[in-house]
């Protein structure tokens, strides 16, 4: 992907589409804890990472409409929540960010020209970095009206240091539909590389799970089960030299 504006980006909060009422991403911060280790045998600062951090925080129209922006933020969870900001657009393999976040406002502003604007901020909770870059397996949002598969990603190449799956459910119309991402060395035949925990039901969410070893080539999103009309969005994060968690 080559150089990029910030349009046609997608917002999710835990299985909600707020893009259409996101204004701005004002920040999304990835950091570690600096621990000064400096021997007395040395003649400039040494430095070791130390905990992972991070936050992100956005300004929204106010939108009370079922399944908007006001429904998906009101109630200030107390549990850990999955945001995703699909920087490079809803292509599929296009760049992004996931999230599991606590969310720790839900600020209001009206200014003097008549606008209502709504502030979120996640933090960090988990105890793992809170913003892992990845891409999409999907091309944004796709509608499986029955069990199926969606089309396949290139990764170009099959990695050994596993990787991190990524789930937005939004919504199903009936049934109770599983959810996996398979992999391929060929693009023809499959096999099963991870199965998120969580079904879709009633209610939307999102989920980040892991999966250790090989990862082949060629990624798919795939459903499973007996139901109609469910929409998701999945991601993946391969595994790489020098993370934090090392899933080979």
């Amino acid at each position: 992907m080559a150089k990029k504006s910030g349009l046609g980006q997608n917002f999710f909060a835990h299985g909600y589409d707020i893009s259409g009422d996101v204004g701005a991403v004002n920040n999304l911060t990835i950091s570690r804890a600096e621990l000064l280790s400096t021997g007395i045998d040395k003649t400039a600062v040494e430095r070791l990472a130390g905990i992972g951090d991070g936050s992100v925080d956005f300004t929204a129209f106010f939108n009370d409409a079922a399944g908007q922006e006001h429904v998906a933020l009101k109630g200030m969870p107390s549990t850990v929540v999955m945001w995703t900001w699909l920087v490079g657009g809803v292509a599929s393999s296009a760049v992004g960010f996931s999230g599991s976040v606590q969310q720790m406002n839900y600020a209001a502003t009206r200014g003097r020209d008549g606008s209502m604007e709504l502030g979120a901020t996640g933090m960090a909770r988990e105890g793992y970095p809170p913003f892992e870059d990845h891409v999409s397996v999907t091309a944004g949002k796709v509608t499986h009206a029955s069990a199926a598969s969606s089309a396949s990603i290139d990764g170009t190449a099959g990695t050994t240091r596993g990787g991190i799956g990524l789930l937005q459910f939004f919504s199903r119309a009936s049934g109770t539909p599983t959810f996996l991402i398979e992999h391929s060395t060929n693009d023809s035949t499959w096999a099963t590389l991870l199965t998120f925990t969580n079904t879709g039901g009633a209610s939307p969410f999102g989920e980040r799970k892991t999966v250790t070893g090989a990862v082949n080539r060629y990624l798919r999103f795939t459903t499973t089960g007996t139901f109609t009309t469910a929409i998701a969005w999945v991601g993946f994060r391969r595994g790489i030299v020098g993370d934090t968690t090392d899933l080979s």
